[in-house]
Parts: structure tokens; C-alpha cells; sequence
């Protein structure tokens, strides 16, 4: 018997790193099945642990999307989809990629590179790499009073103005609400998100 024949049996996942070859399409959507834990484990040091630790932050944007209310003027198109935008280094790989056939609300998902903070105009979620921490309040006043989610992974990032900010706790993913930063957007975030992550102002 297989692992994977193993875990159906028995109805336990295993705590091993998956093989790449399982493909990363397959890991995301398990751990979006998940949807929305507290933290998610993420193990394996070296390339493969990044890989891994990028899959699962690519789910807490998916994630966080379903725990969004944008204005209705927003979405006025019905055709319009939901962009999730990477601004600064990448290091989410094909991770983002594997979002592409997933919807939030009916809305097809997709995925943009933003080059500057004004360059956001197809934007409703804004990924900040680290890359950026010298150039974020420029990037944050430049959007400021949008209906653009701002999320990171930056130490200091929240109580910078970020709205989400996904932190390491041992060896676990959390994350941070500014809601200050979020009440200074037409942002709603459900309280079923408030009450997952650490809120902070």
C-alpha cells in the first residue's frame, strides 16, 4: 500500500514535505480545502522549503479574498476579475499560477506583476514583496483610500500600514490585521478573519 492509500484508509494526512513531483497544483488545492486555518504548517529547509512556504501564502491570499467585501462599484462589470498583484521581487514562483482556474464569488482569479505603485489599477489584492520595504510609504500612500487589499511577509509590515502581514511562528504561518489600515479603505474583512489572525492599530 501506498502513502496516499495509507491516508485514505486511515483518514490521516501525513506530516512529511510532499515530493515535487505530487505538483504544486495539487498541494494548493488541498490546502485550500483547509480554508483559512489560524496557521499552516510549512516545512523542508532550503529551495524546497521556500517552495512549499510560497504555495501555502499563495492559498491565504486565495483565502483571503472569500473574507473581502469590495464596493459593488468595484465589480460594477460582472465580467471583471479579481487581480491579485505582486509588486517587487517574486518569490512566489508557479505558486500564484496555480490560482488561475480558482474563482472568488464567481470571479475568475488573475495574476498581474506591478512594476510601480500607480500601476494598480486592475489590482484588488496587492502582494508587497520585502523588496520594497525602503520604498513602502510611497507605495502605500499611493494607494491609500483605494479598495485595494495590501498584504506582505515582512517583519514590521503590519504596523507600517499593511493591512495583512504574514508572519513565521516557529515553524507555522500567522498573520497580522492592521485595522486601522483597513477602516482607511471601503474594505470590509469579515469578523470570522478578525478573529484568526492578530489584530493590531
Amino acid at each position: 500500500m501506498n502513502a496516499a492509500s495509507h491516508e485514505r484508509d486511515t483518514g490521516k494526512t501525513s506530516t512529511t514535505c510532499a515530493p515535487v513531483r505530487l505538483g504544486v497544483r495539487a498541494m494548493v488545492t488541498a490546502i485550500i480545502i483547509v480554508v483559512i486555518p489560524a496557521m499552516l504548517f510549512f516545512c523542508c529547509p532550503g529551495k524546497a522549503g521556500a517552495e512549499q512556504e510560497y504555495l501555502i501564502k499563495a492559498a491565504f491570499l486565495y483565502n483571503f479574498a472569500k473574507f473581502i467585501v469590495w464596493p459593488s462599484a468595484v465589480f460594477g462589470d460582472a465580467t471583471i476579475p479579481l487581480g491579485i498583484c505582486v509588486i517587487g521581487r517574486n518569490r512566489f514562483g508557479n505558486a500564484l499560477g496555480t490560482l488561475k482556474n480558482k474563482t472568488v464569488e464567481g470571479k475568475p482569479i488573475v495574476v498581474r506583476k506591478s512594476e510601480k505603485a500607480e500601476d494598480i489599477d486592475r489590482c484588488h489584492i496587492l502582494f508587497i514583496s520585502a523588496s520594497e520595504k525602503e520604498n513602502l510609504p510611497q507605495i502605500l500612500k499611493a494607494i491609500r483610500g483605494t479598495p485595494v487589499l495590501t498584504v506582505g511577509d515582512t517583519d514590521g509590515f503590519a504596523r507600517s500600514g499593511v493591512m495583512i502581514n504574514l508572519v513565521p511562528i516557529g515553524n507555522r504561518i500567522g498573520f497580522e490585521i492592521n485595522l486601522t489600515a483597513v477602516e482607511e479603505t471601503p474594505l470590509k474583512i469579515s469578523s470570522k478573519l478578525l478573529k484568526l489572525g492578530k489584530t493590531i492599530r
